[in-house]
């Protein structure tokens, strides 16, 4: 077995935290699945207003992260060009 030579770079530790968690239930209305992956964006992003409220703190960095593809077009895309809710 061979060595691995070290690196001359320290390497910082991060230190991350489940504050909160949500769930909700889906409507009973057919809604479609790249529609409810935007509702669940939404609901994050909420939640983090509220919690950046509550710490005493502010952190320096904040990330959200979805895999959702099609969430993350409707997100970035100009919002004159979708329905009422992908606007609001």
């Amino acid at each position: 077995m061979r060595q691995l030579p070290t690196s001359p770079w320290r390497v910082k530790t991060v230190q991350d935290r489940q504050l909160v968690s949500k769930q909700r239930v889906a409507p009973g209305k057919e809604i479609t699945l790249a529609r409810l992956e935007l509702m669940a964006c939404l609901l994050a992003g909420r939640l983090c207003g509220y919690i950046l409220e509550a710490l005493k703190q502010q952190p320096s960095n904040i990330y959200l992260r979805t895999d959702s593809t099609t969430a993350l077009y409707w997100i970035h895309e100009d919002v004159g060009r979708w329905k009422q809710f992908t606007r609001n």
